[in-house]
């Protein structure tokens, strides 16, 4: 699955060492189905709470894949006799002196051809099993935002279905101007006037495409009782 940052970055520079942020999830992720399908099961109840422990929270019908799987499995067992047959015709006539290197040949032909089919088929098998996976949906260790759909909705590929946060680091977003950047990473990180646990975890080597003449400065901090609340605007000051 590829991540979506929703962060609101507010910067506002207040003085020469002084800024301002909001603290916000490490990261947010926004979950889409991969293949149609009729939701069957959505854990609602779990809606807006963190998810510790493995938890399925959504899944989709996997019927049509469940019919094809099962054809699949009688072909690979038909497919299996076929080869069976073709290999033993083949080792048969291999023991034959009165016949030529041609007819050989071509029974060899038959045989491969067969097996290779039966690796098409046993191929195709492992796709319709990993597109049966693809339909529920499992989390752990992440916060369970709100669903986009409901029980009972059919879906299409890149349907939205719910979107997650991962809280166990927080995250600041600021732009500073380069003259401020210099012995920066030697520096520590106070918020609203106290030392913090924030540190920096990226500079922008190239200044902002929107924030003329600023640097983006990722700050994040794991996600401990520090005073520090989710949507919090902050003063930041690095000393």
């Amino acid at each position: 699955m590829k991540p979506i940052l929703t962060l609101l970055i507010l910067t506002l520079t207040l003085n020469a060492t002084e800024y301002m942020g909001k603290i916000e999830p490490y990261e947010h992720y926004t979950i889409s189905a991969q293949s149609s399908g009729r939701v069957t099961f959505i854990a609602k109840a779990r809606e807006y709470s963190m998810i510790e422990k493995s938890l399925v929270v959504l899944r989709l019908d996997t019927q049509e894949e469940g019919i094809a799987l099962s054809n699949l499995q009688h072909s690979i067992k038909l497919q299996k006799e076929v080869v069976g047959i073709k290999e033993k015709n083949y080792k048969n006539k291999l023991g034959i002196a009165q016949l030529s290197d041609y007819t050989k040949n071509q029974e060899k032909l038959l045989y491969l051809d067969a097996k290779q089919l039966l690796e098409n088929l046993y191929r195709d098998r492992a796709m319709q099993k990993l597109a049966i996976q693809n339909k529920t949906f499992t989390i752990s260790h992440l916060y369970l935002d709100g669903f986009h759909v409901a029980l009972g909705e059919y879906v299409t590929v890149g349907t939205k279905l719910y979107e997650l946060y991962d809280l166990s680091r927080l995250k600041l977003e600021i732009f500073l101007p380069k003259k401020e950047l210099d012995g920066i990473w030697q520096k520590r990180i106070y918020l609203d006037g106290k030392m913090s646990d924030f540190r920096i975890e990226k500079i922008a080597k190239v200044n902002d495409t929107q924030h003329i003449s600023m640097y983006r400065v990722i700050l994040v901090q794991k996600n401990h009782t520090s005073g520090n609340y989710l949507g919090k605007v902050v003063k930041i000051a690095f000393k």
